[in-house]
């Protein structure tokens, strides 16, 4: 890339200054592409310091740790695959396996592993195929490989997990996913259990805590179904979420999202009362219990030597006391939370205010207000904007008198600026919606976003020609080339939801569902394009100079996009959801802004 940069901008040079400097902006180039060319073949060591920095200054490593070490802690590896960003942090003797700067698993860790897969396999010790989804499989597979199971079939999306996890544990990975009754497979668990064949007997998700969309899509009801799909009559399936002993407010709300979801699709479903819930869910079939003494006869059953696990665990348990598992259910029941669903990620907004409260930060006062709007309330307030400015429009439309001309022209001034304002508000909610659907279908955002914003950029001037072509047949082609723009937006507000729907009923392609967004997003940035010329023609045939209106066209857009983005995709899509009548509405209130116009 910086080679190309220097040779391009080298040749630019040669182009448009006078021989002498042409020759002289020349040199310097070709001093910087061989600076380029060298940076390149320094760059893993450079990038391994970068990383290191960013991890210092989240305190992960210590300010005396280099890329290699110190301070009692080393990172290991830092590699982007298509999917995330990994990295390994050795420190004493552990490593701490990052996603995207998410905690994804701690090892060697063998206390913690056993007590966790032998109290989630006591509900069914007999298992004979099992699917692990996700985790640490260093750990998980080891141990479930003490029981009679037939098969297990790990699955995990990314393959960079397996090649830093066997930078940071050698021989003890290939051990872990290779064997005969190990199958592994590099694919979507979401689309996975939609595909697969077969019926199991147990389900593990180790779903990492759901403060992403990625991470969200382990929680929805839809993987939820998929998962019901192929669990056998009497088998189960376990998931955890982070939570707190007492169930505070925002601990309840993420419990009680997931607890909710889970009842939409499972008969049964149980949960424990600790700092990290743990749901078991199945059938009646399924005799889940947390019966201490059932759990110790079952576990008992296996006759398994462990190391630090014990069945008379079972007999002292603290959350699987009656009492709290009582009240963690009933708190859970009667929490206000969301289904978690693709359209509504509900359960990652609620992830998001419960680090906030972790943090500090205080962004939760305002996720707090976003969720005291519903869909029907809001989209009546965006409505009843734009009837306002059409009743104003129409009342100056057969007002008389020598202060009204001006008053006039500057209404449509404002109005325009606030077309171009709500343009860019819109266009990035779009766009900010298709972002999460392409995330929710497919996983795979992490290195597609400058795909994402290259497409955008193309819309965006392909529609500037157009939009400069339908100006050059006058004003009246402007004004109604505006209200077609205006209105095309308000459809693809309509479409968006359905279209989703539409795929999520079905297994979409992910080429097909790719190229479909793609398109989506460049008709996005089209219309937005078209506007800002169109807008820009109106108001300096209404008497406005070139500069002027170009700037005020420029801020109005950049500050609706700026507040479309924070408003949109931190409050209110995971408050209120991409389907909901408010993404309809704002697109009606651009119908009746451009008749006020």
């Amino acid at each position: 890339v910086c080679l190309a940069s220097c040779v391009a901008f080298a040749g630019s040079a040669l182009c448009i200054f006078r021989p002498g400097r042409g020759r002289l902006f020349f040199r310097w180039a070709l001093a910087a592409a061989a600076a380029g060319l060298l940076f390149a073949s320094w760059q893993p060591f450079v990038r391994r310091q970068f990383a290191a920095l960013r991890w210092r200054s989240m305190g992960i490593l210590p300010r005396g740790a280099e890329g290699g070490g110190g301070g009692g802690a080393e990172l290991v590896d830092d590699i982007d695959t298509p999917y995330q960003n990994l990295a390994l942090i050795r420190i004493s003797g552990q490593c701490a396996l990052y996603a995207n700067g998410v905690l994804a698993g701690i090892f060697p860790d063998p206390v913690g592993t056993e007590h966790n897969v032998h109290f989630i396999m006591a509900q069914k010790p007999r298992s004979r195929r099992v699917l692990l989804v996700g985790g640490i499989p260093t750990e998980d597979i080891p141990e479930l490989l003490r029981y009679p199971v037939g098969e297990i079939v790990y699955v995990e999306l990314d393959p960079g997990v397996g090649r830093i996890l066997e930078r940071g544990s050698g021989a003890e990975y290939c051990a872990a996913v290779r064997g005969p009754r190990i199958l592994t497979a590099h694919d979507d668990a979401v689309r996975f259990v939609r595909r697969c064949g077969g019926r199991f007997d147990a389900v593990i998700v180790n779903a990492p805590e759901p403060v992403t969309l990625a991470a969200n899509r382990w929680l929805t009801r839809e993987f939820f179904l998929g998962i019901r799909g192929v669990l056998a009559s009497d088998g189960f399936m376990a998931v955890s979420v982070p939570s707190s002993e007492r169930l505070q407010a925002e601990a309840a709300a993420v419990g009680g999202s997931v607890y909710r979801t889970l009842k939409s699709v499972f008969p049964v479903v149980l949960a424990t009362a600790e700092s990290r819930n743990r749901f078991f869910a199945g059938f009646q079939e399924s005799a889940l219990t947390f019966d201490r003494q059932e759990l110790f006869r079952r576990s008992s059953s296996a006759n398994l030597s462990t190391r630090y696990f014990r069945p008379e665990y079972f007999l002292f348990a603290d959350e699987i006391d009656p009492s709290k598992t009582e009240l963690a259910r009933r708190r859970f029941e009667g929490s206000l939370s969301d289904v978690n669903t693709v359209l509504h990620p509900s359960t990652c907004g609620y992830g998001l205010v419960l680090w906030s409260r972790f943090s500090g930060s205080g962004v939760e006062r305002f996720t707090k207000w976003a969720r005291q709007w519903n869909a029907r309330a809001l989209s009546w307030v965006v409505t009843g904007i734009g009837i306002l400015i059409l009743a104003g429009g129409w009342f100056l439309r057969d007002t008389r008198g020598s202060g009204c001309g001006r008053f006039r022209g500057g209404w449509r001034f404002a109005m325009l600026a606030a077309s171009i304002g709500a343009c860019g508000f819109c266009g990035m909610g779009l766009d900010m919606a298709l972002i999460l659907l392409f995330q929710s279908l497919l996983g795979c955002i992490y290195t597609k976003l400058g795909i994402v914003n290259s497409v955008f950029m193309a819309g965006l001037a392909a529609g500037a020609v157009s939009g400069r072509g339908i100006a050059a047949r006058g004003e009246k082609a402007a004004w109604v080339g505006l209200a077609a723009v205006q209105m095309g937006m308000a459809a693809m507000a309509f479409a968006i939801p359905a279209g989703a729907s539409l795929a999520l009923a079905r297994i979409p392609d992910m080429d097909v569902a790719g190229l479909c967004v793609y398109a989506a997003v460049g008709i996005s940035g089209w219309c937005v394009g078209a506007l800002f010329m169109l807008a820009n023609f109106l108001l300096i045939h209404g008497g406005s100079l070139l500069g002027n209106a170009a700037a005020i066209t420029e801020l109005a857009d950049h500050l609706g996009a700026a507040l479309g983005a924070l408003a949109l995709g931190a409050f209110f899509f995971p408050a209120l959801g991409v389907a909901c009548r408010f993404t309809e509405r704002y697109g009606l209130s651009f119908i009746l802004k451009t008749s006020a116009i």
